[in-house]
């Protein structure tokens, strides 16, 4: 065995019974991990063995037993003898707990399931004892090489076995698992380590060491206990009867109980780890601490001294009162104190002067008067101390010094008014100074200088106040400064009529005197009375001309003026540029500039121009308009260099100024260039070769020739305008020893080579240029080149220019040869079936095959050089597909489709083998013309269609033959259908003959997305059956190149039709015919016909099928078998649907399978339906991407929405039905939780009976099902909660159940015939729950679980096949968006020249948007097809879900060749992956997937690590969301420092890891703002933190947000603190500090009184006020400093007897708690026989009302459904009394159960005595001890002769809940809790005896709010004297004030 050390309780091992008396067998449990217990019983015998063992160890354990020997357990071959026996008499029969033998089983009787808990290696079993047994786990493991370190011992014996038994002794340890090594008779021991050592299990040599294993058993005790005792006081010591905290410490796992041993005789057991403890007399207690885990027993203890210490008392009283004389700063104070001692006290008046001396006194109570001038105004701490020889105590109190007179002062606003008031004081908190008896004025204040700035100008009345009181007044003069003011020039208004709008600003002040001028004759005065800040005043002026004013502004008050001039220039605004221009093409002529202002308005008469040329010259240029509108102004500008110029023009005038730029170019661009020879392309090294160069335009191109023999020659279009132009290398035909004439000329051989400007013409004397070039023409150039060897030359041009480069090369090459050809004439060259007189016409979809023939005198065998043009734009260009030289083939074949149509030459040079200059030059003129189209319908020869089937006519490769793509392009498709004896009257008819003899039917476009075919279908001789064509344009289909029409519709005269297609392009037509046959399916229902029609691949059948079919579904039978039947069936047609869906044959079956999807899953389906619906989406959007491609986007999208909504309703979502049950199921849990929960905690029948009008309230809350208990009379459960949950929340799976173990369940099929309603009565009123559980409920919810697990699949196959589709709908869209975008690109690149010669190819290409969106209603998707260089972050998705991406992370996504981006978004409104792992099936809002792909490929891009985050929004769920934890924070605006109190700190428990968490946090007044620290598992602070932020964050945080339109979203952002994500990574608890930054202060103006409250604050919210009465405070450290007994004689007497009565009451409220012990035990009664052994607990409460107990006897009959237990006594041989109030608790045995009871009869003898012979019985409870069942009898009546109606025997029902629930019951019950417990007072006199609340407690707890009660009226004792004495009030002989009353309101 190999225990684990698991903190499990206990485990099956393994067993087959014997664990209790009624099982016989053999058991082994695991406890606690490494304890185990083996058991035998037999014949009510039993042994049992508790042994441990060493964790993580392989043990071999034996156990044998028989019944002589008993149990015997080896361990490791070492015996364990800690045998127990025990035997019972016991007749019952035995049962088997375990069936069969068991492996295995937890606590709860489930198969264990985690490998850790422990693991079994083997197990034998044997059915007698084998004694050899003991030697089997002696074979050793392996064998340990020797080392001469190994420490060893020597043993005695020579038995092999014996020397391992003495070694496994010695090794063995208790504590930890080895080995032990044996050589011989050495012994030596070893860490389990060197296991891993170990060589092989074979028998070792003599050298080696046998390794075996040590024993496992051990007897460490790995727990501790730790006592501590903690004293409640500051004492070191402790008194009797003082309480002490003890607390245990200890390393225990389980939740154990410990036992306290408090060394004084009490013991107390408990669960908790601290208790309290007090001890009557001193002494030294030693507290022992135990507890038991398993078979281990654990103990700790310590000791601890209790002392009776004598503490001496200080002085208990001093107090101070003062008040203000009339003189300034006088003050006079009384000074009492009380002591029992001789006492001294001194006044310190918190000032510099000495303490004051007060007389000392020996009496008990003393006062003294003193009178004292402060030297400064201001608030005083003055203080008095009392000492006597056991202490001191001190008092203070606050005394203002106050000024009476009235003081005059004079300020400048901003000037400060400095003072000085008492030191030591802070006046920043209680200091107020308020300005003219409203307005509070801001201070400073530091060591007693106060400081206070003055702003408010004027007579100022300032009163400087402390709470209410003054402390001085005096009266400010202040005048306000002046500044200047300012001028602003509106230069925009009205300014067309020379109207200009002057606003002057006038800083803040009072009583201003403004005067303005505007240089005109026109003043304003005016006068500013009051102003807080800038005051703006608008004038609008007139002026009649344009000029120069000045304008000026005065200001003025009592104490200074100011004055401001500006001057102005009145002018009209620029407020437009216009400027025309031409490109130019020659560089000497100028660019002219048109440059126009203000178009058809008044412009400005001057104006100064700003030009920047583009080339680095910026000049100014400056113009007068002689017009009222401004006339054009001209400049012309001469470039120096060619070039494309950006010219930028800002015109300016004195008010205004406009910017306009344009682009003109300098030169002219390249359109057509080419290179070509008109000679046969050859030549000797002793004649020039020569091409021709054709370039039609461009500006000063520049030509570099390389004629291929390291020789090139560069000239430009300057060079060719003075003529000729010869390369610098020149050839010397005469001698080679030619003598340089220059010194710019070196030479090789025969090559002159020039480097400079030769002095004379190199050309003389025989020398030649190698190459010169000569314009031929505007257009062409010659240039000619000598070579100086043979061989074969490709000649390459390249011609550039400022604007374009371009490369050409020669076709074919030339080839320079010197052979002699005198005597080889140029062969003779014919083609054959080629006149090359005539142009040759060839369609473009044959092959053109050339052959030549070719005779010549020289040789037989011929090289031929190929060479072919295409006339285009007027030119003959080379066409690179055909160029050779000197090939040996004489036969040329072109592709078919390989040329284009038009005119070509094809030019062969022939020539001999030998002799290539001999050659003889053909050409060919090519024309290539259009082919006829194919017409063609797929399909066998014998094709046949079903009647009730549909027919297709596939005619999909009908084609143009000279198109490789795009084929069906231009194609026009006419199909006629007929009988097929009517096809031979047509067979010679054209096209239109046709169309006149039918009946046209309907029309429609082929592949609408690329070629847009116009298709139209005709009826000629009855081919279809009128009636059956009214809805033809409906049923008939003409898409993707396919006729479908149900075959329904055909004429049934004969099943033969013929359908002939033409097929007709640009005039030319072909046709092609088809026979089909018409049959007769034998099948008798619809499945059938659908099975026909899927096995012949009918697709557009088996829709048309389904579609009706499915029409049928619903109705209005509501009931579950028809709803069923319905379900069934969706399944099946569904099933039919997704068989065909890859099928499809046109967009138009797409469509009606989406539709047949869309249609089928509405409403309730089953998972299956899902599944295959999803499946039959993806199969269509398949078909769809690799079919349809070519179909319009339209037609596309449409089809794309219809599959989409059937997505939406297939994939996971909860309906609000779902949501409802949902919640009411949870309510229902938790009202049953609650209530079983109560009735456990509280066991009190009034607190778990609800009333009528909760009841009521929770039964329309929840549901019918407490309306069915009510009714029925049931009592609530969790089995039937659960079965009424199956029943109405889970139908489905109850009728799966049902169906499915119904033979188990005892349920016949024709239950689910019944209303819900009557199953659950039925059952739950005649089954017990046990039964509803295992017979109903335990099934149901195997049903539901299986439900969930197909759900949980469904959900899978919806999700995976749900993106597939959209997946491959999203590749379709994207492709055609790509398309588009690049014909586009296409077109502009043609349009604007930088594609000259570009042909527009692309025609059949949709021009469609870039971006689409599809919705659901519960799904979006989102195409878009992004340019990589698109500027600014790419927003995709919609409104609901997104991201935005920055374009420079596109270069990451894979697009190659300039494809864009495609963005595939993809928003669900509920999460689709909740078949995924928790986190997964969490998610509450929208679920956006984004993907990337290359919309050129399809492929998707992997993006991951991208170089900047991609910005993902998605909309939440708010219902979906648990409320967020809400915190108030609560602060002290006054804190300073790092004050702990600053902060509010909240913790965030975050479970899962890769979490990110935000909080909101809102201010509750506009302004205030929060500092924010976040720190992980600890607290932080200012300067300890993880991460920091301000809240709200900065108005300009959040930019990006428009506040217009997402006002809430960008104000919450300001309030929501995100920390980084990265600072969050793992879970645990995160902690928030939060403290105030900066908060909006809110002050209370001086003019507050107690009937007007006035504030001042700095915003505007909601305000309101309060008082209140600040107490007295006492100082308990020296309050008995001035205690004086004479005077507080009534006040010690009251303490003292209030003590002494406490005593009383202490040891009167002890005896009584030990009366109430013996009260409320159940004790059994008298009559009880031994035999009876069936219990029930009696309590019978007596009444309330006096004299309600009884002596008389008693006598009672309980009966029950099966068994009464007769006539019994209710005595139990002690209590003979049955006091008022009281509940006693009985046992009542009987012989066996009475079943659920029914009624009690109760009487007695009326034998007591006097008062006592009546009794008023409240209400006796009945418990069943055995099953825990409760039952009450309510009576609340008399059992007397002289009370009620004089009746002593009382027949009382059992109670039911009505009532419980009646408010008589609930009403007197709850008032006699309310008084015997609740009631303080009243319940130390009437408290329950069940109660742990003792007397004891309940008296103490009286006598210390008693005495709290008195210091609260110390605390408010004379507060009304320094007020105004009220009238008082007498009631009788009481009589109190309004104040006394208010008083000893608070005080209680």
């Amino acid at each position: 065995m190999n225990p684990r050390n698991v903190d499990t309780s206990e485990l099956v091992i393994l067993s087959n019974g014997g664990k209790s008396f009624f099982s016989e067998g053999f058991y082994l449990y695991q406890i606690l991990g490494d304890q185990y217990e083996v058991g035998v019983t037999r014949d009510n015998k039993k042994w049992r063995v508790n042994f441990r063992l060493i964790p993580d160890y392989f043990i071999h354990v034996m156990i044998t037993w028989n019944e002589s020997s008993g149990l015997n357990v080896y361990i490791d071959e070492q015996e364990y003898k800690d045998e127990y026996f025990e035997e019972e008499d016991n007749n019952l029969d035995s049962f088997d707990t375990f069936s069969t033998f068991t492996i295995g089983l937890n606590g709860h009787a489930e198969p264990v399931t985690d490998d850790n808990l422990f693991e079994i290696q083997s197990i034998e079993f044997h059915d007698k004892v084998i004694q050899n047994n003991l030697d089997q786990n002696l074979n050793p493991l392996g064998c340990y090489p020797n080392h001469d370190d190994i420490q060893r011992t020597e043993l005695n014996g020579t038995a092999t076995n014996g020397i391992i038994k003495q070694c496994r002794q010695i090794c063995t340890r208790l504590d930890k698992p080895g080995l032990c090594l044996v050589k011989g008779s050495s012994c030596s021991c070893a860490e389990i380590d060197i296991s891993y050592s170990v060589i092989g299990n074979n028998a070792c040599d003599g050298k080696q060491w046998e390794v075996y294993f040590a024993s496992g058993m051990t007897n460490n005790n790995p727990y501790s206990i730790n006592v501590v005792v903690n004293r409640l006081t500051d004492r070191i010591y402790v008194k009797p009867l003082e309480t002490v905290m003890i607390k245990m410490t200890s390393n225990l796992q389980e939740f154990v109980a410990f036992t306290i041993d408090m060394g004084d005789g009490v013991k107390i057991t408990t669960y908790e780890r601290s208790v309290y403890h007090y001890w009557y007399k001193e002494g030294n207690y030693t507290i022992t601490v135990t507890a038991s885990l398993g078979s281990i027993s654990v103990s700790g203890s310590t000791f601890f001294l209790i002392e009776d210490v004598d503490e001496g008392i200080p002085p208990q009283m001093v107090d101070i009162s003062s008040y203000h004389q009339t003189d300034n700063r006088k003050a006079k104070f009384e000074v009492s104190f009380a002591s029992n001692y001789s006492t001294d006290c001194s006044v310190n008046f918190g000032d510099v002067s000495p303490l004051q001396k007060v007389s000392s006194s020996k009496t008990f109570l003393s006062r003294q008067n003193i009178e004292y001038t402060f030297p400064q105004l201001g608030l005083y701490n003055v203080s008095a101390t009392c000492v006597n020889v056991y202490g001191q105590i001190s008092t203070s109190d606050i005394f203002l010094a106050k000024r009476f007179d009235l003081l005059f002062n004079y300020f400048e606003v901003g000037h400060n008014f400095a003072t000085q008031y008492s030191p030591g004081f802070n006046y920043n908190q209680n200091l107020e100074i308020i300005q003219n008896e409203m307005e509070a004025l801001s201070f400073y204040s530091e060591d007693g200088d106060l400081t206070l700035p003055l702003h408010r100008p004027f007579e100022n009345l300032v009163s400087f106040e402390v709470g209410t009181e003054s402390i001085q007044k005096r009266i400010f003069y202040i005048q306000t400064k002046l500044t200047e003011a300012e001028i602003e020039i509106n230069t925009k208004s009205d300014a067309w009529t020379l109207t200009t709008n002057i606003t002057v600003l006038i800083p803040s002040g009072y009583h201003t005197f403004v005067n303005c001028t505007f240089g005109l004759s026109l003043d304003d005065m005016f006068y500013v009375y009051e102003s807080h800040m800038t005051v703006a005043v608008e004038f609008t002026i007139s002026y009649t001309s344009i000029g120069y004013y000045d304008v000026v502004v005065s200001t003025s008050n009592d104490i200074s003026e100011t004055t401001m001039s500006k001057l102005i220039s009145v002018e009209v605004p620029i407020v437009s540029l216009q400027i025309d221009t031409e490109n130019i093409i020659d560089r000497t002529e100028p660019v002219v500039l048109n440059i126009s202002l203000n178009m058809d308005m008044d412009g400005p008469q001057k104006a100064r121009f700003r030009i920047d040329h583009g080339d680095g010259n910026v000049r100014d240029y400056n113009y007068f308009s002689s017009t009222k509108m401004f006339s054009t102004y001209t400049n012309n500008y001469v470039y120096a260099e060619w070039g494309i110029y950006q010219i930028c023009i800002t015109a300016i005038n004195e008010i205004s100024n406009v910017t306009g730029c344009t682009k003109v170019q300098v030169g002219q661009n390249m359109t057509y260039n080419d290179l070509q020879t008109d000679t046969d392309a050859r030549a000797s090294t002793s004649e020039y070769a020569e091409v021709t160069l054709t370039s039609t335009s461009g500006s000063d191109r520049t030509y570099v020739v390389d004629f291929g023999d390291g020789f090139p020659f560069t000239f430009t279009d300057i060079e060719l305008e003075r003529g000729q132009v010869f390369s610098q290398i020149f050839i010397n035909l005469g001698n080679n020893d030619t003598t340089v004439p220059d010194n710019s000329m070196t030479t090789t051989g025969n090559i002159l080579m020039v480097t400079g400007e030769p002095s004379i013409d190199p050309r003389s004397n025989g020398v030649i240029p190698m190459s010169y070039a000569n314009r031929l023409s505007f257009e062409t150039i010659s240039v000619k080149h000598m070579y100086r060897q043979t061989g074969s030359y490709r000649i390459t041009v390249t011609i550039h220019n400022e604007f374009a480069h371009d490369v050409k090369t020669l076709c074919p090459t030339i080839v320079v040869d010197d052979t002699d050809i005198e005597n080889c004439d140029p062969p003779t060259v014919s083609f054959d079936n080629i006149d090359i007189s005539q142009p040759y016409e060839r369609v473009r979809s044959e092959q053109i095959d050339i052959f030549v023939n070719a005779i010549s005198s020289c040789s037989n065998q011929f090289t031929y050089s190929w060479k072919m043009t295409r006339l285009l734009n007027g030119y003959y260009k080379t066409f690179d597909k055909m160029c050779d030289t000197e090939s040996r083939n004489s036969t040329r074949q072109i592709p078919a489709v390989s040329l284009e149509f038009g005119h070509y030459r094809i030019t062969v040079t022939v020539s001999p083998k030998g002799f290539p200059r001999a050659a003889t030059i053909k050409t060919i003129n090519l024309v290539v013309i259009p082919s006829q189209p194919v017409a063609y319908i797929a399909g066998d020869d014998d094709m046949w269609f079903l009647t009730f089937g549909s027919t297709t006519i596939d005619f999909r490769l009908s084609r143009d033959p000279d198109l490789l793509t795009n084929y069906r392009k231009g194609l026009e498709y006419d199909l006629f259908c007929m009988p097929e004896s009517a096809y031979s009257t047509i067979d010679n008819d054209e096209l239109e003959m046709m169309r006149r003899k039918s009946l046209f039917v309907i029309e429609d476009t082929l592949f609408g997305g690329k070629t847009r075919n116009p298709a139209r279908f005709y009826d000629y001789a009855e081919c279809l059956d009128p009636a059956n064509t009214i809805n033809a344009t409906l049923d008939i289909s003409l898409s993707g190149g396919m006729f479908n029409m149900p075959s329904r519709m055909f004429n049934s005269d004969t099943p033969f039709k013929t359908f002939v297609l033409f097929v007709t392009k640009s005039g030319r037509t072909s046709k092609t015919m088809k026979t089909i046959e018409l049959r007769v399916s034998n099948s008798t229902d619809a499945f059938s016909e659908l099975d026909a029609l899927l096995a012949k691949k009918d697709v557009a059948g088996v829709l048309a099928a389904v579609n009706i079919l499915s029409s049928g579904i619903g109705g209005d039978d509501n009931s579950t078998a028809a709803q069923e039947e319905m379900t069934e069936m969706k399944e099946a047609l569904v099933n039919y649907v997704e068989a065909v869906s890859d099928k499809v044959q046109n967009l138009g079956q797409a469509k009606m399978a989406a539709s047949a999807v869309n249609g089928l899953t509405e409403g309730d389906i089953s998972m299956k339906t899902r599944s295959k619906g999803s499946g039959a989406i993806a199969k269509t959007a398949s078909s769809m991407s690799s079919k349809f491609a070519d179909e319009s986007m339209g037609t596309l999208t449409d089809v794309a929405s219809v599959g989409l909504k059937g997505i939406s309703n297939v994939l996971p979502k909860e309906s609000t039905e779902d949501k409802d049950k949902t919640e009411k199921r949870k309510k229902r849990q938790l009202k049953l939780e609650n209530d079983l929960s109560v009735k456990i905690d509280h066991c009190r029948v009034e607190t778990s009976v609800p009333t009528e009008d909760t009841e009521s309230e929770e039964e329309e809350e929840v549901d019918s099902y407490n309306t069915f208990l009510k009714r029925y009379d049931l009592k609530t459960s969790k089995e039937l909660l659960y079965f009424y949950d199956c029943l109405y929340d889970f139908p489905k799976a109850f009728r799966g159940a049902v169906r499915k173990y119904g033979h188990i369940m005892w349920f016949p099929l024709s239950i689910l015939e019944v209303d819900n309603e009557k199953i659950f009565a039925k059952y739950s009123v005649e089954w017990e729950p046990f039964d509803v559980d295992e017979y109903i409920n335990e099934y149901c919810m195997k049903e539901i679980q299986r439900l969930d697990r197909e759900k949980l699949e469904a959900d899978k196959d919806v999700a995976s096949a749900s993106m597939n589709a959209i997946g491959d709908v999203s590749n379709l869209m994207l492709g055609k968006m790509e398309a588009s975008r690049r014909r586009r690109r296409r077109r502009e690149a043609i349009a604007n020249g930088t594609d000259p010669g570009g042909d527009d190819d692309d025609d059949d290409v949709e021009d469609v948007d870039q971006s689409l969106t599809i919705e659901a209603d519960n799904v979006a998707v989102q195409m878009q097809n992004i340019d990589p260089n698109a500027e600014g972050a790419q927003a995709m998705g919609t409104d609901s879900g997104g991201a935005s991406m920055d374009p420079s992370l596109f270069g990451d996504m894979g697009a190659e060749g300039g494809c864009a981006v495609g963005a595939t978004v993809v928003v669900n409104k509920d999460n689709p992956f909740t078949f995924g792992n928790t986190s997964d099936s969490n998610v509450k809002t929208r679920v956006v997937s984004i993907d990337l792909s290359n919309p050129c490929t399809g492929q998707k891009a992997v993006v991951q690590n991208t170089s900047k985050p991609i910005e993902v929004e998605m909309e939440g769920n708010p219902d979906k969301i648990d409320c967020p934890m809400e915190f108030i924070l609560c602060l002290s605006r006054k804190t300073t420092g790092e004050d702990p109190r600053e902060y509010n700190y909240h913790p965030v428990q975050v479970d899962t890891n890769d979490s990110t968490i935000h909080f909101t946090i809102w201010p509750d007044r506009e302004g205030d703002r929060f500092k924010v620290f976040l720190k992980y598992e600890d607290y932080p602070n200012a300067t300890f933190y993880d991460h920091t932020t301000i809240i709200p964050h900065d108005k300009d945080a959040f930019q990006h947000i428009d506040p217009d339109k997402y006002p809430e979203k960008r104000r919450y952002l300001q309030h929501t603190y995100f920390p980084p994500q990265h600072l969050t990574k793992l879970n645990g608890t995160y902690r928030i500090a939060i403290k105030l930054h900066a908060i909006q202060l809110l002050q209370v103006s001086n003019e507050t009184t107690i009937w007007k409250t006035k504030c001042l604050s700095t915003h505007l919210t909601s305000f309101g006020g309060d008082f209140a009465v600040p107490p007295n405070t006492i100082d308990f450290s020296n309050v008995w400093a001035k205690f004086d007994l004479t005077s507080n004689a009534a006040v010690f007497s009251t303490v003292i007897a209030l003590i002494g009565l406490y005593i009383i009451g202490i040891i009167w409220a002890q005896h009584m708690d030990k009366k109430d012990l013996l009260k409320w035990g159940a004790t059994p009664l008298e009559d009880n026989l031994p035999t009876d052994n069936y219990h029930y607990q009696v309590t019978v409460q007596t009444g309330m009302k006096k004299k309600s107990g009884t002596s008389s006897k008693i006598s009672f009959v309980m009966s029950g459904e099966t068994n009464d237990s007769g006539a019994r006594r209710l005595y139990d041989g002690h209590r003979k009394i049955l006091p008022t109030g009281s509940i006693l608790n009985y046992i009542l045995s009987v012989e066996r159960c009475l079943g659920p009871l029914s009624f009690l009869r109760i009487w007695h003898d009326n034998s007591g005595k006097g008062k006592m012979r009546s009794w008023k019985l409240d209400q006796i409870q009945v418990s069943d001890i055995q099953t825990g069942e409760r039952y009450f009898f309510l009576c609340d009546r008399w059992l007397a002769v002289e009370e009620d109606d004089g009746m002593i025997d009382r027949i009382i029902p059992v109670a039911g809940r009505e009532d419980l629930a009646a408010f008589k019951h609930l009403f007197t019950s709850s008032i006699r809790k309310k008084l015997t417990s609740d009631h303080l007072w009243f319940s130390i006199f009437s408290r329950p005896t069940r109660s742990n609340f003792t007397r004891v407690h309940r008296i103490s707890c009286c006598m210390s709010l008693l005495f709290m009660t008195m210091i609260s009226n110390a605390m408010f004792f004379k507060s009304e004297e320094n007020g105004t004495q009220s009238n008082a009030m007498t009631i009788g002989p009481v009589s109190f004030t309004l104040q006394q009353a208010r008083l000893k309101t608070i005080s209680f």
